[in-house]
């Protein structure tokens, strides 16, 4: 690993001790991030740029860069930037040269010390608004760095985890984690381009699906069957697909307009008349008085004749 010396007039001399490690991502490539980390009107830089096997430093380790918009972390930390975007994450050979610049970092400012994320790597997002590292695999990192200081195979995190904006995103313990639909356990869940859960509403496919929002043990769990949202109810497939129109639920008809909400009394339906019941199920094969008049319903749910008053 090389280390070509570039300078930026972004920083602060001095430093208050080297206590915690950042890995950023550039959301850009080598010559735009460089020299967007060189231009005093960004005020912004870090200690390192990575891309590939090309390694730039921009500050040096004796002063404090400007990183990570909270200036308490920033004098006590240094700062890699990997080059990438959330569309195109920093590739395997950029992650495994940060994990060489790491592991020098553990041994000439840590002791040598194994590398935690919470303990001395942190996510730029858990100390700023922002989604920073995004894509970028710093777990892959982390665990390749630790291989290289002595401590043994990989070692990733697995399970649920939640960011300091209580953002929930799941690893797989491979270094990985889900994009797009996910089955983990007996529940779906739908992840960002960046790995984070989604919950609430959801467009995807030209199809409407609801991920639960309580916090009831289920949170972000794709629904299935009924749902009252908002004091609206709706019907929800096995595919987790919003319904709209009729629907043979339970051995009973409903209806669920194009918002896919489902409606109660009169509904008229390519020029026949139905009945839905407060329950919201469809009358059919019977006489009810409606309005102080009776309405009689054939075996398919359409309304007979005229109305006879009670």
């Amino acid at each position: 690993m090389s280390i070509t010396w570039y300078g930026t007039p972004n920083f602060s001399y001095g430093n208050n001790g080297r206590f915690y490690i950042f890995v950023h991502i550039c959301e850009g490539w080598w010559d735009g991030s460089i020299s967007t980390l060189q231009n005093p009107a960004r005020q912004a830089s870090a200690h390192y740029v990575i891309s590939g096997s090309d390694v730039a430093q921009l500050v040096s380790e004796n002063d404090t860069a400007w990183h990570c918009g909270n200036y308490w972390y920033n004098r006590r930390s240094l700062s890699i930037e990997l080059c990438g975007t959330t569309a195109n994450p920093p590739s395997t050979e950029t992650l495994d040269t940060c994990a060489k610049l790491l592991a020098d970092m553990s041994k000439r400012h840590l002791g040598g010390e194994k590398l935690v994320h919470g303990e001395n790597i942190i996510y730029h997002r858990e100390v700023y608004a922002t989604s920073c590292p995004s894509t970028a695999n710093v777990d892959y990192a982390v665990a390749q760095a630790n291989k290289i200081l002595g401590y043994g195979g990989e070692d990733y995190p697995s399970g649920w985890q939640q960011d300091g904006e209580c953002r929930y995103w799941y690893a797989n313990g491979d270094g990985t984690w889900p994009t797009g639909w996910a089955k983990i356990g007996d529940a779906w869940y739908f992840f960002d381009e960046s790995g984070y859960m989604r919950a609430g509403w959801l467009s995807d496919g030209g199809k409407w699906y609801f991920l639960n929002d309580q916090h009831d043990g289920t949170f972000g769990a794709m629904v299935t069957g009924w749902r009252e949202i908002s004091g609206k109810w709706y019907y929800f497939a096995p595919s987790g697909a919003m319904a709209t129109g009729w629907q043979l639920v339970n051995g009973a008809y409903y209806y669920m307009d194009e918002n896919g909400e489902m409606v109660k009394g009169w509904q008229l339906v390519d020029g026949k008349w139905y009945w839905l019941k407060e329950d919201g199920s469809m009358s059919n094969d019977e006489v009810l008085r409606i309005d102080g008049k009776f309405y009689g319903f054939d075996e398919t749910g359409k309304m007979l004749g005229h109305s006879l008053e009670a």
